[in-house]
């Protein structure tokens, strides 16, 4: 290998500390600008003063990621781990968990083209039409609102092209896997552009079901069309429109009986799985003016998200328990903003913001015979199949509750970003939020259920919360290419209602979260920006923080935990080794904890580790591309990626713990010079690592029950696209 320099680095002058590197021969290969928005306008990654990691439609492309789950092995101090169901996407940035209940926020706010995405259901989008995806780490209540306390993800869609383009792909696998795809952009017209794209997924489940077929399967559609006007030279106008219908079930948990080890295989025991359907649409225009030395946007969006289940959720051969869900939400939100434009000395964005949600819900839990017997303590009878009316009890018992939440939430922000001289400057932002809930509940029980303590109720009840999230950074700039700041950040996560089955309703309603946060960071290229070096350490401090609790019958369950102290640090690199030679990766620590968690008399959890919250993740790549002949590339690609272990419950049982976890991906691609066509191999979890995503109790009636499920197993298959 040829060599371009030696380079001595003082890293720590002050310290005495440097070292030299040999720089190999790049041949005047450098790294691509990275472009992103996490400040509302568009910006290079490297002179924002936010710890943003960002995944783009090439490495999309590349690594072969399918939908949004999949990027958190890329990004540290991420998971997102494989859904139990559609209404329990789980993902974790810094230690702090986005799962809740049925009534409550995300903690996490995801973004689709700047419109915020309000239920779970919607968050692990097919990544067919992407751009990129951002992940904002931290506090973002200053541009981004409330419910963004640990974070933001920002999903940007491509946009209509000028001239006629377009792709088609087919990618088939294991276990049954079919994906098609495709895509068709161009003008329409002289002021006049359009995209529509569509793809479609099917897979059988990882599960084998002893009654018989599979469960975890994945089979779903996705449409997208965009058409952007430019009737005069200042003005653009893109309106946007999103279908989706997802028939993907859940249903991934093995029962097991206590003092049985964890046979950690794919196989349960489930007579009726149940379904579960989602159905989204949405509706979204930007409006954008140029004003000379401001722009001024507008964004105006309509979602609905429909959604059905029936989930066997005894997770057995038991006819014990079954949950049916009916859930159906409506949101509009509205933004004005203006923001500067220019290289001025002084940047700015200030803008107003409402949102509107209204949410139903109906959940029905089915006590079947097997929990009646076990109720009374006729245990004999359990797994019998005698019908309980036989001996004159119920044959089930059923508990229902139908509720509305209706939500209003105003902000209004402001950002300014002032550059003292070419070292310093400073960033600074203020949000008002106001944000107002009504809750109307009416639960139903038979009257056998009245002796578990699950009663008649009828409850109205209304929060009425305002907070301000302010954001100050000061950043210092000591040479070309780095930039080093110090920051602290204020997040808020809005109060709300457990409105799912409740056992008293005394805790039906749960106050909002507040958090300060803390963070120094550095942004830098070195090496002739061959090599691009990223860091932050991050220390937060949560008050009320929003905490979730899994119980059987009910389904989760929010409360307040007191408060909680997450800190860490956390790294990511690409360095260029040469022409069409890359290594990347990245390496987050987290040490998140109750700082106070009483629950009652003889339970306190203060002191013990956060749920999902692995101490350690890292990742590890590399991508290499090479000439096969005249007419015929090739790209090799492989990636690792390291979970820690982690508790599923506040208690820090020992029992109730997930695996570590340690994936291999790779992928081989050969495709034409110009990139027309590629075919390519792919593979995931190539080692077929058997980890447990999720383990807790069963029913209080079954405690010699206990239910886990599993990381999916190795999958591979072969892809083929066309680009036109």
């Amino acid at each position: 290998m040829r060599y371009r320099s030696s380079v001595r680095l003082s890293l720590l002058p002050a310290l005495g500390i440097s070292a030299t590197l040999a720089i190999p021969e790049a041949y005047g290969q450098v790294l691509e600008e990275v472009l992103v928005t996490a400040r509302k306008r568009e910006e290079n990654l490297q002179e924002v003063a936010v710890a943003v990691s960002v995944v783009s439609a090439k490495t999309i492309e590349d690594a072969g990621l399918v939908r949004l789950q999949e990027i958190s092995q890329l990004v540290p101090n991420m998971t997102n781990t494989e859904n139990v169901s559609n209404k329990a996407t789980n993902i974790t940035l810094r230690g702090i968990s986005s799962a809740g209940g049925l009534g409550n926020d995300p903690a996490i706010g995801v973004y689709v083209d700047e419109v915020y995405v309000a239920r779970e259901s919607g968050f692990n989008a097919d990544l067919l039409d992407i751009q990129r995806v951002e992940v904002l780490k931290g506090p973002q209540g200053t541009l981004y609102g409330r419910n963004s306390a640990v974070g933001a993800i920002n999903i940007t869609t491509k946009r209509p092209s000028d001239e006629f383009e377009g792709l088609v792909v087919a990618d088939a696998g294991n276990y049954d896997y079919q994906r098609y795809g495709a895509l068709v952009s161009g003008p329409l017209a002289e002021n006049l552009a359009a995209k529509l794209s569509g793809v479609y997924n099917e897979r059988n489940g990882y599960y084998d079901n002893t009654y018989g077929g599979t469960v975890n399967t994945v089979d779903y559609y996705l449409f997208r069309g965009q058409a952007l006007w430019t009737p005069v030279e200042r003005l653009d106008l893109l309106l946007m429109a999103d279908y989706r219908k997802d028939k993907s079930d859940g249903n991934n948990f093995v029962t097991r009986q206590t003092g049985d080890p964890l046979d950690k295989d794919y196989e349960v025991s489930i007579p009726d799985p149940g379904f579960e359907h989602v159905e989204a649409e949405g509706y979204a225009l930007t409006a954008n003016y140029d004003l000379d030395d401001y722009l001024f946007t507008s964004i105006t969006s309509y979602n609905k998200i429909d959604e059905k289940y029936e989930n066997d959720v005894d997770w057995s051969d038991l006819d014990a328990l079954t949950a049916n869900d009916t859930r159906d939400n409506k949101q509009w939100s509205q933004e004005l903003r203006i923001s500067s434009t220019g290289n001025q000395s002084l940047q700015w964005v200030a803008g107003l913001y409402y949102f509107d949600q209204t949410f139903d819900a109906f959940t029905e839990a089915v006590n079947g015979p097997d929990t009646v017997y076990a109720a009374f303590g006729l245990t004999d009878l359990v797994g019998t199949g005698i019908p309980p009316s036989s001996i004159g009890l119920p044959d089930s018992v059923t508990i229902a509750a139908t509720s509305t939440i209706k939500a209003e939430s105003y902000a209004a922000y402001a950002n300014v970003d002032y550059a003292f001289n070419d070292q310093w400057s400073i960033d600074a932002g203020l949000r008002y939020s106001k944000d107002k809930k009504k809750l109307d509940y009416v639960q139903e029980a038979d009257p056998i259920a009245a002796a578990f303590g699950f009663l008649e109720l009828d409850i109205n009840n209304d929060i009425d919360d305002d907070q301000w999230t302010p954001t100050i950074s000061l950043n210092y700039a000591p040479v070309e290419d780095v930039l080093t700041y110090i920051k602290y950040s204020k997040g808020y996560k809005a109060g709300g209602f457990n409105n799912s089955l409740s056992s008293t309703g005394s805790a039906l309603a749960f106050d909002p979260e507040k958090l300060d946060a803390y963070e120094l960071g550095l942004k830098s290229s070195w090496l002739d920006n061959t090599l691009r070096l990223n860091a932050a350490i991050f220390y937060m401090e949560y008050d009320d923080k929003q905490e979730s609790a899994f119980v059987t019958g009910i389904g989760f369950v929010q409360t307040n935990a007191g408060s909680a102290t997450s800190k860490g640090a956390e790294m990511e690199f690409e360095y260029l080794l040469r022409d069409n030679w890359s290594v990347y990766g990245s390496v987050g620590y987290t040490d998140a904890s109750y700082d106070e968690y009483i629950i009652d008399e003889e339970t306190d959890n203060s002191g013990n580790d956060l749920t999902r919250a692995p101490e350690w993740t890292a990742s590890l790549g590399s991508q290499v591309q090479w000439q096969l002949t005249e007419h015929l590339q090739g790209m090799f690609r492989v990636d690792y990626s390291y979970q820690d272990d982690f508790y599923t419950r506040a208690s820090n049982d020992p029992f109730f713990k997930g695996d570590d976890q340690n994936i291999v991906n790779a992928r081989l691609q050969i495709s034409d010079v110009s990139q027309t066509w590629h075919a390519a191999l792919w593979g995931r979890n190539l080692t077929d690592d058997n980890a447990v995503n999720s383990i807790d109790g069963a029913s209080a009636f079954f405690t010699d029950t206990y239910h886990y499920s599993m990381i999916p197993p190795r999958t591979y298959g072969v892809e083929l696209q066309y680009n036109f």
